[in-house]
């Protein structure tokens, strides 16, 4: 868990404890320009839209599985997660 940030200008501290860290806590995705997420009774996609174009769903039948490497920027442990993803263009 993030704890709250104390900090005097209102607007900055709503953001940053309000949006930001609320959603991280919640360890669900956050959708945003260009990502779009769909609820359904198997799981969640997450899938990246075209520019501007969030909302719409990208045809994701020529992707593939791939590994990605994080890195937990506290204890600098790694984990490998496995995405669904697209080749570079498509």
């Amino acid at each position: 868990m993030i704890a709250n940030i104390k900090i005097g200008w209102a607007q900055l501290k709503h953001i940053l404890n309000d949006v930001i860290i609320k959603n991280l806590n919640l360890q669900k995705p956050i959708k945003g320009d260009g990502i779009n997420i769909s609820y359904t009774a198997t799981g969640t996609i997450i899938s990246v839209a075209k520019k501007g174009d969030a909302g719409t769903t990208k045809d994701i039948s020529g992707g593939q599985w791939t590994s990605v490497i994080v890195v937990d920027p506290v204890t600098c442990v790694q984990s490998t997660l496995q995405v669904w993803a697209l080749p570079p263009g498509s």
